[in-house]
């Protein structure tokens, strides 16, 4: 059985819950990684660890650098206690990184996401994906705008997702 749109979380949600850091620091993935967890503060310690391990582990089996400056990091298996609705947190580096992206460029903003199932997970992912083919929004993210401008930005683009 497929379920209705409505019963699957917004993408706006999603990242308003997980939060927009900005100035993360790092020299290499790991750092970057490493400082993206510590911005979540919501979770843990132990989950912050845990989540810091999966996150290497996954950049380590094949890049999340999917070109054009963006990452969408991200556990490849569930955390031992995931949040009970997916969460993502968007963060703008100080400086870009080398991700290993399928286009060689460095990353300079990722989308860090965490979800409770695979079909949370699968469905933010396209909407996400949706977003940044446009090369206005991400033009708009090298901005690295502030959270209020992004989830109006995103809302916007959900509109248009749903009114499809």
């Amino acid at each position: 059985m497929i379920l209705p749109p409505e019963a699957l979380d917004s993408l706006a949600s999603a990242m308003q819950r997980g939060k927009v850091c900005h100035r993360v620091a790092g020299e290499d993935a790991g750092a970057v990684l490493r400082s993206a967890v510590a911005c979540i503060d919501f979770l843990s310690a132990d989950i912050q660890d845990e989540l810091l391990e999966k996150l290497i582990e996954r950049e380590q089996l094949a890049s999340t650098g999917i070109g054009n400056g963006i990452a969408i990091p991200h556990p490849r298996d569930r955390l031992s206690r995931p949040p009970e609705t997916p969460v993502i947190t968007t963060c703008f580096l100080e400086k870009p990184v080398d991700f290993n992206a399928i286009d060689d460029q460095p990353v300079s903003f990722f989308f860090l996401l965490i979800s409770p199932t695979v079909k949370h997970h699968l469905h933010l992912l396209s909407r996400l994906s949706f977003c940044i083919r446009d090369k206005a929004f991400v033009a708009f993210l090298r901005a690295h705008p502030d959270a209020a401008a992004l989830f109006s930005r995103i809302a916007e683009f959900e509109k248009q997702l749903d009114d499809l």
